[in-house]
Protein backbone atom coordinates (compact mmCIF):
# COMPACT_ATOMS: atom_id res chain seq x y z
CA UNK A 1 0.00 0.00 0.00
CA UNK A 2 1.33 3.53 -1.17
CA UNK A 3 -0.14 6.54 -0.58
CA UNK A 4 1.21 10.07 -0.74
CA UNK A 5 0.00 13.37 0.59
CA UNK A 6 0.30 17.10 0.41
CA UNK A 7 0.68 19.30 3.79
CA UNK A 8 -2.96 19.97 3.54
CA UNK A 9 -4.19 16.62 3.12
CA UNK A 10 -1.89 15.85 5.98
CA UNK A 11 -3.53 18.62 8.17
CA UNK A 12 -7.13 17.10 7.37
CA UNK A 13 -6.14 13.66 7.92
CA UNK A 14 -4.64 14.49 11.96
CA UNK A 15 -1.51 14.96 11.01
CA UNK A 16 -1.55 17.91 13.68
CA UNK A 17 -0.18 21.34 12.46
CA UNK A 18 2.56 21.08 15.08
CA UNK A 19 4.16 18.04 13.71
CA UNK A 20 4.40 19.64 10.36
CA UNK A 21 7.26 21.74 11.42
CA UNK A 22 9.13 19.57 13.07
CA UNK A 23 9.36 17.84 9.61
CA UNK A 24 10.30 20.23 7.86
CA UNK A 25 12.70 21.08 10.03
CA UNK A 26 14.44 17.49 9.52
CA UNK A 27 13.53 17.51 5.58
CA UNK A 28 10.70 18.91 3.62
CA UNK A 29 10.23 15.30 1.54
CA UNK A 30 9.78 13.88 4.77
CA UNK A 31 5.91 15.30 4.01
CA UNK A 32 5.94 13.98 0.62
CA UNK A 33 7.21 10.60 2.23
CA UNK A 34 4.75 10.18 5.21
CA UNK A 35 2.05 7.82 3.92
CA UNK A 36 4.26 5.90 2.44
CA UNK A 37 4.31 2.38 4.29
CA UNK A 38 7.77 1.79 5.74
CA UNK A 39 9.34 -1.33 4.83
CA UNK A 40 10.44 -4.44 7.58
CA UNK A 41 13.60 -5.49 8.51
CA UNK A 42 15.03 -8.26 10.29
CA UNK A 43 14.38 -8.84 13.94
CA UNK A 44 18.20 -10.01 14.22
CA UNK A 45 19.52 -12.36 17.35
CA UNK A 46 19.80 -9.18 19.80
CA UNK A 47 16.61 -8.27 20.72
CA UNK A 48 15.22 -8.36 24.57
CA UNK A 49 12.19 -8.15 26.00
CA UNK A 50 10.62 -5.63 28.78
CA UNK A 51 13.42 -3.14 28.70
CA UNK A 52 12.32 0.21 30.21
CA UNK A 53 10.48 2.46 29.28
CA UNK A 54 13.27 5.56 29.29
CA UNK A 55 14.12 8.46 26.52
CA UNK A 56 18.09 8.36 27.60
CA UNK A 57 19.19 5.39 26.74
CA UNK A 58 22.93 6.40 26.68
CA UNK A 59 24.18 4.71 30.30
CA UNK A 60 27.24 6.16 29.68
CA UNK A 61 28.67 5.22 26.50
CA UNK A 62 30.77 7.12 24.87
CA UNK A 63 29.86 8.60 20.97
CA UNK A 64 28.59 11.44 19.16
CA UNK A 65 25.38 12.63 20.25
CA UNK A 66 22.05 11.33 18.37
CA UNK A 67 18.30 12.52 19.60
CA UNK A 68 16.44 10.43 17.00
CA UNK A 69 12.93 11.15 16.78
CA UNK A 70 10.74 8.19 15.05
CA UNK A 71 7.28 9.18 13.93
CA UNK A 72 4.86 6.47 13.48
CA UNK A 73 1.71 7.12 11.33
CA UNK A 74 -0.94 4.46 10.47
CA UNK A 75 -0.84 3.86 6.71
CA UNK A 76 -4.64 2.98 6.90
CA UNK A 77 -5.33 6.70 7.87
CA UNK A 78 -2.35 8.49 7.41
CA UNK A 79 -3.28 9.41 11.28
CA UNK A 80 -0.47 9.68 13.85
CA UNK A 81 -0.40 6.15 15.91
CA UNK A 82 -0.57 7.43 19.35
CA UNK A 83 0.16 5.20 22.40
CA UNK A 84 2.25 2.80 20.58
CA UNK A 85 5.48 1.01 22.28
CA UNK A 86 8.72 1.69 20.72
CA UNK A 87 11.20 -0.64 21.13
CA UNK A 88 14.52 0.82 20.59
CA UNK A 89 18.33 -1.30 20.44
CA UNK A 90 21.66 -0.76 19.06
CA UNK A 91 25.14 -1.41 19.24
CA UNK A 92 27.76 0.49 20.87
CA UNK A 93 30.51 2.75 19.04
CA UNK A 94 32.42 -0.46 19.34
CA UNK A 95 29.88 -2.37 18.23
CA UNK A 96 28.65 -4.72 21.29
CA UNK A 97 25.17 -5.14 22.53
CA UNK A 98 24.26 -5.33 25.77
CA UNK A 99 22.95 -8.36 27.63
CA UNK A 100 24.73 -11.01 25.56
CA UNK A 101 28.44 -12.33 25.48
CA UNK A 102 28.02 -12.41 29.46
CA UNK A 103 27.63 -8.76 29.66
CA UNK A 104 24.00 -8.16 31.77
CA UNK A 105 23.88 -4.26 30.89
CA UNK A 106 20.75 -2.49 29.45
CA UNK A 107 22.75 -0.11 27.35
CA UNK A 108 21.32 1.61 23.93
CA UNK A 109 18.04 -0.12 24.93
CA UNK A 110 15.09 1.23 25.68
CA UNK A 111 10.70 1.87 25.24
CA UNK A 112 9.09 5.46 24.40
CA UNK A 113 5.52 5.57 24.08
CA UNK A 114 4.65 7.79 21.22
CA UNK A 115 2.40 10.73 21.96
CA UNK A 116 -0.61 12.42 19.93
CA UNK A 117 1.80 13.55 17.37
CA UNK A 118 2.74 9.85 16.58
CA UNK A 119 6.66 10.99 17.79
CA UNK A 120 8.52 9.01 20.36
CA UNK A 121 11.92 10.13 21.03
CA UNK A 122 15.22 8.92 22.33
CA UNK A 123 18.59 10.18 23.86
CA UNK A 124 21.61 8.10 22.11
CA UNK A 125 24.85 7.82 20.39
CA UNK A 126 25.46 7.11 16.55
CA UNK A 127 25.50 3.55 16.74
CA UNK A 128 28.65 1.68 15.73
CA UNK A 129 28.82 -1.50 13.69
CA UNK A 130 30.32 -5.13 13.47
CA UNK A 131 31.20 -7.58 10.91
CA UNK A 132 29.04 -8.24 8.26
CA UNK A 133 26.30 -5.18 9.16
CA UNK A 134 26.41 -1.51 8.60
CA UNK A 135 25.29 0.80 11.03
CA UNK A 136 22.22 0.55 12.71
CA UNK A 137 19.88 0.71 14.84
CA UNK A 138 16.64 -2.12 15.07
CA UNK A 139 13.33 -0.76 16.53
CA UNK A 140 9.76 -2.78 16.88
CA UNK A 141 6.42 -0.59 16.94
CA UNK A 142 3.90 -2.27 19.22
CA UNK A 143 -0.07 -1.15 19.98
CA UNK A 144 -2.70 -2.55 22.36
CA UNK A 145 -0.08 -3.92 24.94
CA UNK A 146 -0.06 -2.16 28.80
CA UNK A 147 2.79 -0.10 30.53
CA UNK A 148 3.29 -2.54 33.82
CA UNK A 149 5.67 -0.96 36.20
CA UNK A 150 8.89 0.70 34.46
CA UNK A 151 7.83 -0.82 30.83
CA UNK A 152 5.79 -2.12 28.35
CA UNK A 153 4.34 -5.89 27.86
CA UNK A 154 2.07 -7.69 25.41
CA UNK A 155 0.62 -6.28 22.58
CA UNK A 156 0.39 -6.41 18.70
CA UNK A 157 3.72 -6.21 17.54
CA UNK A 158 2.97 -3.76 14.10
CA UNK A 159 6.29 -3.37 12.60
CA UNK A 160 9.74 -4.41 12.66
CA UNK A 161 12.72 -2.78 11.34
CA UNK A 162 15.85 -0.87 10.96
CA UNK A 163 16.62 2.70 11.14
CA UNK A 164 20.15 3.61 8.54
CA UNK A 165 21.88 6.75 7.94
CA UNK A 166 23.50 8.83 5.15
CA UNK A 167 26.34 6.53 3.75
CA UNK A 168 28.90 9.68 3.23
CA UNK A 169 28.04 11.05 7.14
CA UNK A 170 28.72 7.64 8.70
CA UNK A 171 31.97 7.18 6.81
CA UNK A 172 33.05 10.13 8.18
CA UNK A 173 32.10 9.46 11.69
CA UNK A 174 33.68 5.94 11.65
CA UNK A 175 36.89 7.36 11.16
CA UNK A 176 37.23 9.64 14.25
CA UNK A 177 37.12 9.06 18.57
CA UNK A 178 35.70 6.08 19.82
CA UNK A 179 34.33 4.61 16.28
CA UNK A 180 38.05 4.25 15.21
CA UNK A 181 39.36 2.73 17.32
CA UNK A 182 37.69 -0.88 17.22
CA UNK A 183 39.32 -3.10 14.55
CA UNK A 184 36.28 -4.89 12.72
CA UNK A 185 36.13 -4.04 9.04
CA UNK A 186 32.61 -1.78 8.96
CA UNK A 187 30.01 -3.19 6.34
CA UNK A 188 29.19 -0.74 3.33
CA UNK A 189 25.73 -0.29 2.99
CA UNK A 190 25.50 -1.28 -0.48
CA UNK A 191 27.48 -4.61 0.22
CA UNK A 192 24.99 -4.80 3.72
CA UNK A 193 22.29 -7.64 3.21
CA UNK A 194 20.01 -6.22 4.96
CA UNK A 195 19.72 -2.97 3.29
CA UNK A 196 20.28 -3.82 0.22
CA UNK A 197 17.55 -6.87 -0.08
CA UNK A 198 15.15 -5.42 2.82
CA UNK A 199 14.55 -1.58 1.38
CA UNK A 200 17.14 0.04 3.54
CA UNK A 201 16.64 3.54 1.61
CA UNK A 202 13.62 3.74 2.39
CA UNK A 203 14.50 3.54 6.22
CA UNK A 204 17.27 6.07 5.91
CA UNK A 205 16.94 8.85 8.67
CA UNK A 206 17.45 12.22 7.52
CA UNK A 207 20.20 13.80 10.13
CA UNK A 208 20.66 17.23 10.90
CA UNK A 209 23.89 17.99 12.34
CA UNK A 210 23.55 19.93 15.91
CA UNK A 211 26.18 22.53 14.87
CA UNK A 212 26.99 22.58 11.32
CA UNK A 213 31.01 23.17 11.82
CA UNK A 214 31.23 20.14 14.21
CA UNK A 215 29.49 16.80 13.49
CA UNK A 216 31.03 15.39 16.32
CA UNK A 217 28.70 17.79 18.15
CA UNK A 218 26.45 15.28 17.39
CA UNK A 219 22.61 15.29 15.10
CA UNK A 220 19.43 15.11 15.33
CA UNK A 221 17.85 12.52 13.26
CA UNK A 222 14.00 11.54 11.71
CA UNK A 223 12.71 8.91 10.59
CA UNK A 224 8.84 8.59 9.56
CA UNK A 225 7.50 5.04 9.98
CA UNK A 226 3.97 4.59 8.58
CA UNK A 227 3.33 1.62 9.68
CA UNK A 228 0.59 -1.08 9.00
CA UNK A 229 -1.68 -2.05 12.58
CA UNK A 230 -3.05 -4.73 10.73
CA UNK A 231 0.10 -5.96 9.59
CA UNK A 232 0.70 -10.25 11.03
Amino acid sequence: MTMHFTRRTLLSAGVSAALLPRLARADSLLLAEACTLVPEQALGPYYLADELIRRDIRDGKTGVPLALRLVVLDVRTCRPLADAAVDLWHCDAAGEYSGFGGNSQSFLRGIQLTDRDGVAQFQTIFPGCYPGRTNHIHFQVRTAGASTGETYRGGHVAHTGQVFFPEAITVDLMRHGTYAERQAERMPQAEDGIFRHQNGTASTARLTPVAADNPSGGFEAVLVAAVDTANG
